[in-house]
């Protein structure tokens, strides 16, 4: 405990000596500081005393100097730009001149020279305020400084006009149109431009497209019945006058492929309908009308079925249809038939008995068609 006493006994004495002698304007000072608080007169007191004092850190005098030079560098400057001022002193009769071209300017010129005179007079305001704690006689001199090159840039300015040819005028007075042009119409201007812009990228983004696309050549041989489907239907859209002729024949054959998909879903509808009644009554008695229709049903879907499953595929060699129409020209798709059509044998129909021999020759026949494509993809 007297240890720590003694060490914050110590730490505060340390720091007061360090505070006095800091803040002491003198060693005579510091020491009667010291003597006032308890410090005897000695020789080596007063020896304690200086050494405290020129060890002990003091505040600098530096911001005195600073300021001084501060405003000695401030004071230079408002030199200097007296003397360029200075500079631009003429005789009064060069001002007299300017004042009389002046009067003779037009109103356009007046109105330029006016904003000029604001801009000049804003600049004037700031000089001034910079300036302020001068001499008289330099603010006059550089007052009538700035009034002569204030008439002198508007003389020159009146100069550049005239000199300027008809043409510039013209494009000032077209900016004067740009500029004075109403929002709206500018508005619907720029998005008239934007759409424009938008519809030329579109066009370029297709035709690089195009570039790009790989072009793949299309198979019109003959041999191929696609193609030439493909080629009739291309003509027949080119040529108006050969779509109108053969739209009845189309009209007929498209008639035939509906009554076809037509027939199979009647067939499919009165076979649910049969059964369902079936399901319906099964087990109760029904009357003899009821009776009838349900078999008069089961007649009809029994004579379509059978209808369905008649083959009229001759077995035997027929002789191939004559490719060449009663007009003399050859029908194309009749001949291709001709040439390429191969031997079609009869389907087997139900209840045949099928010997072994059969059967083998299915599965060898299976067996030793090739087949492309990737495993397993139908």
């Amino acid at each position: 405990m007297a240890s720590l006493d003694q060490y914050v006994s110590d730490n505060a004495l340390k720091t007061s000596l360090l505070a006095s002698a800091t803040s002491a304007k003198s060693a005579d000072a510091l020491f009667s500081s010291f003597n006032a608080a308890g410090l005897p007169e000695s020789s080596g007191a007063h020896q304690f005393v200086k050494e405290l004092y020129s060890r002990a850190p003091r505040k600098s005098k530096k911001h005195h100097s600073s300021g001084e030079s501060s405003r000695k560098h401030e004071k230079d400057s408002k030199a200097l730009r007296s003397q360029q001022f200075g500079l631009l002193l003429e005789d009064d009769d060069n001002s007299v001149e300017v004042v009389k071209k002046k009067k003779k300017s037009k109103d356009k010129e007046k109105e330029k020279g006016k904003g000029m005179e604001d801009r000049s007079a804003k600049r004037d305001r700031q000089l001034r305020k910079r300036e302020y704690g001068e001499d008289e006689w330099a603010s006059d001199e550089e007052e009538k400084a700035r009034k002569r090159r204030r008439a002198e840039e508007e003389a020159m300015d009146r100069e550049e006009e005239g000199r300027r040819p008809p043409d510039d005028d013209m494009d000032a007075g077209m900016d004067g149109l740009e500029k004075g042009e109403d929002e709206d119409l500018r508005r619907e201007r720029e998005r008239e431009e934007d759409l424009k812009e938008r519809d030329e990228f579109a066009k370029r983004m297709q035709e690089r497209d195009k570039q790009k696309t790989k072009k793949i050549v299309e198979d019109r041989s003959s041999k191929n019945p696609a193609a030439s489907d493909a080629a009739v239907r291309r003509q027949l859209a080119d040529d108006p006058n050969a779509r109108d002729a053969v739209l009845p024949d189309l009209r007929l054959r498209s008639r035939q492929e509906y009554l076809t998909k037509r027939e199979i879903q009647q067939i499919e509808l009165l076979r649910k309908e049969i059964q369902d009644e079936e399901a319906l009554f099964h087990g109760m008695k029904v009357s003899r009308r009821e009776q009838h229709e349900l078999d008069r049903k089961k007649q009809i879907l029994k004579l379509a079925e059978e209808r369905l499953k008649i083959n009229d595929h001759y077995e035997g060699y027929q002789l191939p249809e004559d490719y060449i129409t009663e007009q003399g020209k050859i029908d194309r798709k009749k001949k291709e038939n001709v040439l390429y059509k191969r031997y079609d044998e009869a389907k087997p129909k139900e209840g045949d008995f099928t010997t072994d021999i059969d059967q083998w020759e299915a599965a060898q026949t299976k067996n030793s068609t090739f087949k492309t494509g990737c495993f397993g993809q139908a």
